[in-house]
């Protein structure tokens, strides 16, 4: 059975939040973001029926903006090696891979 978007979301979230000092943010509406030290390290949303997911990716941005519907995320902080990737909640991204 294909995950739904909030199940899909959920999961992703439940799995970052499971991390030792981590707790939730939610600076806009629609954006259940995970947070440490009250500084946001997951950006998660959903946007026009896809789950979108943002992180900091330093080492490994190169590799990750080449794959399909990965972008550098808005707002400028995709200059600081923050990305964006969306995704059909059916579709993945796998467990691991997160």
């Amino acid at each position: 059975m294909p995950a739904t978007a909030a199940a899909r979301l959920k999961e992703i979230r439940d799995f970052a939040l499971s991390l030792p000092g981590t707790q939730p943010k939610s600076p806009w509406p629609g954006h259940d973001d995970v947070a440490v030290n009250d500084k946001t390290f997951l950006y998660l949303g959903l946007h026009d029926g896809e789950v979108s997911v943002g992180v900091k990716l330093p080492v490994t941005r190169a590799a990750v903006l080449a794959l399909p519907k990965a972008t550098p995320l808005g707002y400028g902080l995709g200059k600081s090696g923050w990305v964006s990737i969306r995704f059909e909640p059916s579709a993945g991204p796998p467990g691991d891979t997160i």
